[in-house]
């Protein structure tokens, strides 16, 4: 199935308000929201079984050039989210408030005005498996993924080559606690804080990561908060790999500098 230049004031292709929707092999493609979800908007408790979906060259006015999900569930598999744009928040999703499951996952070459080029998560504890975020960007903070009051885990993921004209690849704020696992974050640009993570507040976990030649002050820039770092790779990063934080970095965190390699053993941050 084919869901083709539509347009409506929200879901420009689909809209949903406490319904259940399964979608296979299907294309949401080119459609416009005047105000949220581009391809998808859902809410109101609403539930999503997707699985081998394409979302691409999906507009909206305010928040999801792709999908907008809030108050949802569901979950996502084999599917991809590229080249939708937004003029607000979420260039491929915005999800609020609700618990998703996304397996075997692309977010490419999504733009956001505002905030969260890839992905922006509001209040949501999300789970993404094998996920693939390149060429996104935001005009504000988190190139790929604007994360505020979130407590998403992500398994296995490459960032590549997003761009933020704020802060962070993956950006951080209002107390939140993500569980990065086995992350390749490289060769992302951001004009300001944090090449590949900029954590205004919260306590992240990056165990198993690669976090290298990204452009911004810091492959990670620490506001406030309490992050975890362990068996990671931290290397040639812009201005630094660590900045704000104290002298312990982490467990078993190599950091390289300037062609030093260093073997942190100390316990998490304070």
């Amino acid at each position: 199935v084919i869901f083709y230049h539509n347009h409506s004031a929200e879901g420009g292709a689909i809209f949903l308000e406490t319904a259940i929707l399964d979608m296979n092999n299907c294309q949401v493609e080119m459609n416009f929201a005047d105000e949220i979800g581009g391809g998808i908007a859902a809410e109101l408790n609403s539930f999503l079984q997707v699985d081998n979906c394409e979302f691409n060259q999906n507009e909206t006015g305010e928040k999801g050039g792709g999908l907008y999900l809030i108050d949802c569930s569901g979950t996502f598999n084999f599917s991809a989210v590229s080249d939708n744009f937004t003029e607000g928040k979420g260039g491929g999703f915005y999800i609020e408030n609700s618990p998703l499951e996304f397996f075997e996952l692309i977010v490419n070459d999504n733009v956001a005005y505002s905030d969260g080029g890839g992905i922006y998560s509001d209040e949501s504890d999300t789970c993404f498996q094998n996920l693939t975020m390149t060429g996104n960007s935001s005009g504000r903070d988190g190139g790929a993924i604007a994360c505020l009051d979130s407590d998403i885990t992500i398994f296995n993921g490459l960032f590549q080559n997003n761009y933020a004209d704020d802060d962070g690849t993956i950006y951080l704020g209002n107390d939140s606690h993500p569980l990065l696992y086995n992350l390749t974050m490289v060769y992302n640009v951001v004009e300001d804080k944090g090449g590949a993570v900029y954590c205004s507040s919260g306590s992240p976990i990056l165990n198993n990561c690669i976090v290298a030649d990204n452009y911004g002050e810091g492959g990670f820039y620490l506001v406030s908060g309490n992050p975890v770092i362990e068996y990671s790779n931290f290397h040639n990063n812009e201005n630094g790999n660590f900045r704000g934080f104290s002298n312990n970095i982490g467990v078993n965190t190599t950091v390289n500098v300037n062609n030093a390699c260093l073997l942190y053993t100390s316990p998490s941050p304070r």
